[in-house]
C-alpha cells in the first residue's frame, strides 16, 4: 500500500484526503505514509520546508501547494524528489494489504515529529544566505538544538547540543535578546514552528515577542 500512495502522491499528484478517499483510509494513516516517503532532514532551504510543510500538515496536493506559493507544479515536485525519503528494502511494501505505520504513542515524553526551525537571513538582497537553527524534542523534556553557521561561505560549520527545557527557555531568551543590540545585524528570521503559519521577522523584533513565540514553540512539540 505504500507504494500505492507513492504513485498517487509522486506521479499522479494527489492530496492526502483524495488518496484516503480512494483506498478508504483514515486521513491520519495517509499522513503518517507522507512521512515516510519524504526525509524532513533534506530540507535544505525554507523553500522545501514550505513544502513539506504545506504537504504533511496541511494535506495539499503539490498543484495546490504550487498555487499557495505563486510557482510551477513542476518546481514543487521537484522539490518533493528531492525530500524522498531513501527506501533500503522495498521487500517489506510488497503486499497490497500491509500499510507500515511506526508505533505512535499517547505519551508526550515521546519524540516530536517536526522540527521548529529558524532561518537568520544575512542580508535583504540575498534569501539564499542565512544561518540555521534547529530545535526539536527528544524523550522527555530534553531537546536536541542544532545550529548552523554560514556567514556567506561555502564551507559550512554545525553545532549540536542537548538542553532541558528550561535551558532551551534560557538559550532561546539569550538568542532573541542579541540579536536586538547586534551590531552587525542580521536582516531577519523566519521562523517554521509545525501546525502554525511560517512567520517571518525584522532579527530586532523577536526579543518583543519572546512569550508567544516561546509558547508556540513549546506547544508544537507536543504533537
Amino acid at each position: 500500500m505504500n507504494s500505492q500512495i507513492r504513485t498517487e502522491l509522486f506521479v499522479y499528484g494527489q492530496s492526502a484526503s483524495a488518496i484516503a478517499n480512494k483506498f478508504s483510509l483514515p486521513l491520519k494513516t495517509v499522513e503518517t505514509v507522507f512521512r515516510q516517503l519524504l526525509d524532513l532532514n533534506k530540507a535544505e532551504t525554507p523553500k522545501h520546508l514550505k513544502v513539506y510543510e504545506h504537504l504533511i500538515f496541511g494535506g495539499l496536493s503539490p498543484s495546490l501547494i504550487a498555487k499557495r506559493m505563486n510557482t510551477g507544479e513542476e518546481d514543487i515536485r521537484g522539490i518533493l524528489i528531492d525530500l524522498e525519503a531513501d527506501q533500503d528494502d522495498d521487500s517489506s511494501d510488497s503486499s497490497s494489504d500491509i500499510i507500515l505505520i511506526p508505533n505512535i504513542s499517547e505519551d508526550k515524553s515521546e519524540p516530536a515529529s517536526g522540527f521548529v526551525t529558524f532561518y537568520l537571513q544575512y542580508e535583504e538582497s540575498n534569501e539564499e544566505n542565512y544561518d540555521t537553527l534547529r530545535i526539536q524534542k527528544q524523550r522527555g523534556n530534553v531537546y536536541d538544538v542544532k545550529y548552523t553557521y554560514s556567514d556567506g561561505s561555502e564551507s559550512q560549520s554545525t553545532k549540536t547540543t542537548a538542553l532541558p527545557q528550561e535551558k532551551l527557555i534560557s538559550y532561546l531568551m539569550n538568542t532573541f535578546h542579541l540579536l536586538s543590540v547586534d551590531k552587525r545585524p542580521f536582516y531577519s528570521v523566519e521562523i517554521h514552528i509545525p501546525l502554525y503559519p511560517t512567520i517571518k521577522f525584522k532579527a530586532d523584533q523577536l526579543k518583543t515577542e519572546f512569550f508567544t513565540l516561546m509558547e508556540a514553540i513549546l506547544d508544537s512539540q507536543q504533537f
